[in-house]
């Protein structure tokens, strides 16, 4: 027939036939399928073998199935990039005004508002009930 091609195997030699089909031939095979079946079946073998054991088996999670794989710690989120409050070399800015009870200088992480009554750490902590602190330097 003129659709039939005769090809010898690579692996042992045997002539087959393979029959072209023009719309669905990508390239031609150089096995014959004795052959191709025990290629495929050897790489099969030559995998990993994944884990079928007990579903509900406790496993470590410091045993890491894929070594290779990137390892996440805790202070990574899933675009790998840092959290923020882990950078704890990074200052915010701080403001300053003036100390609503004393007068006196207060240092204060936020932007405070002219209508907002603004403390010292001192008589902060002294409003709150937790006592007078000592003035820190």
């Amino acid at each position: 027939m003129e659709n039939e091609v005769d090809i010898v195997c690579e692996d042992c030699g045997v002539t087959f036939v393979v029959v072209l089909h023009e719309e669905r031939m990508d390239a031609m095979p150089t096995r014959c399928s004795m052959c191709r079946t025990r290629r495929v079946q050897s790489q099969a073998h030559q995998q990993t073998p994944k884990y079928t054991g007990d579903r509900n088996e406790y496993r470590s999670p410091m045993a890491c199935e894929y070594p290779e794989a990137p390892q996440r710690g805790s202070s990574f989120r899933a675009g790998g990039r840092k959290r923020s409050h882990d950078n704890i070399h990074v200052r915010k800015p701080m403001f300053t005004a003036v100390c609503a009870k004393c007068g006196s200088t207060a240092y204060l992480p936020f932007q405070p508002s002219k209508f907002q009554e603004v403390y010292c750490r001192a008589c902060h902590h002294e409003k709150r009930g937790l006592g007078r602190k000592p003035e820190e330097s």
